[in-house]
């Protein structure tokens, strides 16, 4: 179950580093008080990552993908990478309910992964493992831009936050299927 405190402090830091940066890119105001407002927002996504609660980890990347989408979104690219993710994010939440029921998992797993190829260490490359892995990979990418220090921060928490994500669904996965397992026997 998603930590609901935990989400509105991410919205509220995300609409605060919003306002902050329409007021800095519009009227010149402080880039220092737009950096702290990011720092804000970085405090706010490390303590998600410190519940380690996959659900809310997952939640939070949706809320900074939406407000990138809504935001910063300025060339067609962007906007087909960023809805993307999304989709993939939106699968990725509908298997993290089912993996916490392993039957219902397991009936999924059966049907659709039953091959080597679809499978990382006898595990389903599902979805969510998937979105885990491009979602890695889009915020390598943007690392490799010419950012400032703070952005670079931002992005590295959200990597370790959807680290911990992966690390946990792995967990999950494990679970569902070894209690499906040992009750088929």
């Amino acid at each position: 179950m998603p930590n609901d405190t935990r989400l509105e402090d991410v919205k509220t830091s995300l609409a605060e580093e919003q306002v902050t940066y329409r007021d800095v890119m519009e009227h010149g105001g402080s880039i220092g008080v737009l950096h702290e407002a990011q720092r804000r927002l970085s405090h706010e996504l490390q303590k998600v990552g410190t519940a380690g609660d996959l659900e809310t980890i997952l939640l939070a990347e949706e809320l900074i993908l939406e407000n990138e989408r809504a935001h910063y979104a300025d060339t067609r690219a962007m906007r087909t990478s960023l809805d993307n993710a999304l989709t993939e994010i939106n699968a990725a939440l509908t298997l993290v309910e089912k993996v916490q029921n392993p039957a219902a998992y397991k009936s999924v797993t059966d049907d659709y992964y039953q091959t080597i190829k679809s499978r990382i260490g006898g595990l389903p490359k599902d979805e969510a493992r998937q979105f885990f892995k491009s979602h890695r990979s889009r915020l390598e990418n943007l690392e490799k831009a010419r950012l400032m220090g703070i952005d670079k921060e931002l992005i590295g928490v959200r990597k370790e936050n959807l680290g911990e994500a992966r690390a946990s669904y792995i967990e999950l996965q494990k679970n569902a299927l070894a209690r499906t397992n040992t009750t088929a026997e």
